[in-house]
């Protein structure tokens, strides 16, 4: 027996028997054991989405998968981590103006797969300006 740390920072119990290896989620040995599951619930939240590492059962509830992946401030973290900054410059590499996201751009009048595309090298120009994830020259801080 002993304990691993998976890839999002949840621990797990690792138990061996007859050379076969079987894993459990700690907070998941947790909530069965201790946490009533009265509607069928499927996942187990950590109510402080920070420390998962805190297991105890004030910690954890359960709950539906709509409800997990709506939790606190996960989509806001999500998307902020999945924004880029855009830079639009001219032809001439002067500054046009900095994007929050591609998608962004495609709300404002722009097709977001070209700026994509000039973004990754992939394309020079669309609608006569520069676009890239990185800013140019002065530009850079």
């Amino acid at each position: 027996m002993g304990t691993t740390k998976y890839t999002k920072g949840y621990l797990a119990v690792v138990l061996y028997c007859n050379g076969v290896r079987k894993s459990k989620f700690i907070h998941r040995l947790v909530a069965e054991t201790f946490i009533p599951n009265i509607n069928n619930y499927p996942i187990i939240n950590h109510k402080d989405e920070f420390n998962v590492f805190d297991n105890s059962v004030e910690n954890l509830e359960w709950c539906d998968y709509s409800y997990n992946n709506s939790y606190g401030t996960k989509v806001k973290r999500i998307k902020d981590k999945q924004s880029k900054k855009v830079y639009q410059y001219s032809k001439d590499y002067k500054l046009i103006k900095i994007w929050d996201s591609v998608n962004e751009c495609g709300r404002n009048g722009y097709q977001a797969s070209k700026v994509s595309l000039c973004c990754n090298t992939k394309r020079k120009y669309h609608k006569n300006s520069i676009w890239s994830f990185e800013p140019y020259g002065k530009d850079k801080k």
